[in-house]
């Protein structure tokens, strides 16, 4: 038998659900490192934080865990503010990459090659970049299976239309290095994606990657696995209640540190529990919880769930 896959095989304590409702202050930064020991420092640096102004040289604050405490320096960029940021270091802990919508810098705050001008839309890139993506909690940064020189970089694609503005709208995945973007923009997810539940979780053999998103309004959840032969799905799967914000944004989707539970929260629809199964992607015993005045609180809202995955935490 598979040891990788015996997570199955265990009962799952029911997770007691604690709801606080705090201010977030770091709730557009996304990573997805908790549930395997050879990478429990590939998260450990965050870039975080606004320039002043796109004219001004300034620098954002940089965040390192890697000591086992908390050291705050200074990260300096000529180029972005940072609206939605996804970072990814070594397992030493030592910043790689910044990824930031607009393009993707080194640990030195210099766009690395090819990687200027990311989001698909053009539109986008007229209008934000290189100094604001529109979009939080999209972006993702993610080791390659088959190399330990190589990563994905995941985002939510924005697009603009002049009656509604922007909206996120499809999933996109490049291929890259320290130094160079290899292969930019292949589009897994054709449709109107619910901006902000961009999530993934180890596969249970530790090497490769489950990623989900929800397409908007529906309760159908696209998975795809990231293996060493490249990208498999998307796999399907319709489950719960449909999602009922008319557009993008507010909230998160994560899953938790042991990658038994994805959970999702919006002003909408609450908070959405179910069991995943880090062998097949399926997802079960869907739990739906009501957060009473949540809808109060609209897209500045996050989720975060306890290092001992016991308990949900939605941010409003």
């Amino acid at each position: 038998m598979d040891m990788g896959c015996a997570c199955s095989l265990f009962n799952k304590m029911t997770m007691r659900r604690i709801i606080f409702c705090i201010i977030a202050i770091m709730s557009n930064f996304t990573f997805a490192f908790p549930q395997i020991t050879n990478d429990s420092k590939r998260g450990d640096t965050w870039v975080v934080g606004y320039r002043r102004a796109p004219d001004v040289q300034d620098y954002l604050a940089k965040f390192d865990f890697s000591s086992g405490s908390l050291d705050v320096d200074t990260f300096y960029t000529s180029t972005w503010q940072l609206r939605a940021t996804s970072t990814i270091s070594d397992t030493s802990g030592n910043l790689l990459l910044v990824f930031t919508g607009c393009a993707i810098a080194n640990a030195q705050g210099k766009a690395i090659k090819n990687s200027t001008n990311m989001p698909p839309d053009p539109v986008i890139q007229q209008l934000y970049c290189p100094n604001d993506y529109p979009l939080s909690q999209t972006l993702m940064l993610l080791t390659d299976p088959k190399s330990d020189t190589l990563y994905y970089a995941l985002m939510s694609g924005a697009r603009y239309q002049s009656t509604v503005g922007f909206s996120s709208y499809g999933l996109y995945l490049s291929h890259l290095s320290v130094y160079e973007v290899l292969e930019k923009n292949t589009q897994l997810f054709p449709f109107e994606i619910f901006s902000a539940h961009l999530a993934a979780c180890r596969h249970a053999n530790g090497r490769d990657w489950w990623v989900v998103v929800n397409k908007l309004q529906t309760n159908q959840y696209y998975k795809y696995l990231i293996d060493p032969s490249g990208v498999q799905g998307p796999f399907v799967q319709s489950i719960g209640m449909a999602s009922t914000k008319p557009s993008n944004g507010s909230g998160q989707a994560v899953f938790s540190p042991d990658g038994t539970r994805y959970v999702r929260f919006s002003d909408r629809d609450d908070m959405l529990i179910f069991d995943f199964d880090r062998c097949s992607g399926e997802l079960s015993n869907y739990t739906h919880v009501d957060v009473p005045g949540n809808e109060e609180f609209s897209i500045n809202s996050g989720l975060a769930i306890s290092p001992s995955s016991e308990f949900a935490y939605a941010f409003c």
